[in-house]
């Protein structure tokens, strides 16, 4: 009998099919040959970088089914296998919006899903690393992902060079270019010529005198310098924070929990005392009110910035926002320092039962507190200062106990 074998995949047979024609050869050996050459070209579409590997007829739209793909290449190239596996798996995540990997490094190797619609989110990989989930970044709210990646780009490049310019220069007030004195005279010269008194930065002429303040000359300092103090405002108020997390997670940390252990141990203090869950939990409320004010500076900067995009109609109701949040995150930051304050002077050694009570109904009141604001101050940006921009922004929700748990994702 005469046969010509001709491939098609069909993607809802999941496999390959022929059919018989006239071609002088047996069809065992027609099957082994056929299977050679699509492992072969399996194999081409591998090496060339292909992740959809099509049908080999010429102008075929049909993709050829992963499995199969695997199993022809597992028989003669384990390691093109391998490889495939891992190209459908990247390009299963690529396309999977509820899958993510996570961004530490040296990767864990771990694969982060969430539920569907939770874009803006933050999770922590079982490896320990937090990160949002939109975009890869490490955990940020509330601070949207596009000013977080402002701000932390012009953090990391332009925070220490921008403070020394505005401590140690003066502004040119014909060019306006930030000038440092190199002798101990203070009537300096500007390259572009203009002569200057370093002690107030005016123009040097016969009317020059700099011991009085002068309201106007205050007033007209230059754009340049005027947005370098603005941003050692918002920076410096972002690195104290930032810094008092830090030595309360370090120093004040271990004081609170010896105090936990004294409680815990204290048997002349009755027993529903001794219960000293209220201190750690403190302590976490502490923690997440410094994240919020740190990085709420951030947010700050950016959103009431002249570069800030919002529409007109919307001016005025920005400005009232501001000034919502702001009379927020003041209430925040007083009550955090006084919380702060109150879990340091616990950790006193001193147990005496009702001090010791005095102590807890203050502290627990002012973790609620901080923990009210913390989520006052969500809601303002999300609900009353995010609507107002023309670029549409989100924030994950708050999280007093820090990022969710992440789901891994079974690879295997």
């Amino acid at each position: 009998m005469q046969f010509h074998w001709t491939i098609f995949f069909r993607p809802d047979l999941m496999d390959f099919f022929c059919v018989d024609d006239i071609v002088h050869i047996n069809p065992l050996e027609a099957s082994c040959v056929l299977y050679s050459c699509w492992t072969e070209h399996f194999l081409a579409s591998l090496d060339n970088g292909k992740k959809h590997i099509h049908c080999m007829e010429l102008k075929c739209p049909a993709i050829c089914d992963d499995a199969t793909v695997r199993r022809l290449l597992g028989l003669k190239y384990p390691a093109a296998a391998k490889r495939f596996n891992g190209f459908v798996l990247e390009s299963y995540l690529e396309n999977n919006a509820s899958v993510k990997w996570c961004p530490s490094a040296p990767h864990c190797g771990r694969a982060i899903r969430v539920d569907a619609g939770e874009r803006y989110c933050e999770v922590e990989c079982p490896c320990g690393v937090s990160f949002c989930f939109n975009c890869a970044a490490p955990a940020h709210s509330p601070v949207p992902c596009t000013m977080w990646d402002q701000w932390d780009a012009k953090f990391r490049g332009e925070s220490e060079n921008l403070k020394w310019i505005a401590v140690h220069t003066k502004s040119c007030p014909s060019c306006h270019k930030p000038i440092e004195k190199n002798g101990g005279c203070n009537h300096v010269r500007c390259p572009c010529g203009q002569h200057l008194c370093y002690a107030c930065g005016g123009k040097l002429d016969s009317s020059h005198n700099c011991n009085r303040y002068d309201e106007k000359r205050a007033a007209s300092h230059d754009a340049i310098r005027r947005q370098m103090l603005r941003y050692t405002h918002y920076c410096d108020r972002f690195n104290v924070h930032a810094t008092s997390r830090n030595a309360e997670q370090i120093t004040l940390w271990p004081a609170v929990q010896k105090r936990i252990v004294q409680l815990e141990s204290a048997n002349s203090i009755r027993p529903l005392i001794r219960q000293s869950s209220w201190l750690a939990q403190a302590h976490g409320s502490l923690l997440a009110s410094r994240l919020v004010l740190s990085r709420s500076y951030a947010f700050a900067y950016y959103m009431f910035g002249d570069e800030v995009r919002t529409y007109p109609s919307d001016r005025a109701n920005l400005a009232m926002a501001k000034e919502l949040f702001e009379n927020q995150q003041e209430q925040l930051e007083r009550n955090a320092e006084r919380l702060s304050k109150v879990l340091a002077a616990e950790a006193a050694p001193k147990l005496v039962e009702e001090e010791v009570v005095r102590t807890m109904q203050k502290t627990v009141n002012l973790s609620k507190i901080v923990d009210t604001h913390c989520r006052e101050m969500y809601t303002c940006i999300q609900d009353e200062l995010l609507p107002l921009l023309m670029e549409s922004m989100s924030i994950a929700p708050y999280r007093p106990d820090g990022p969710d748990k992440a789901k891994e994702m079974d690879l295997a």
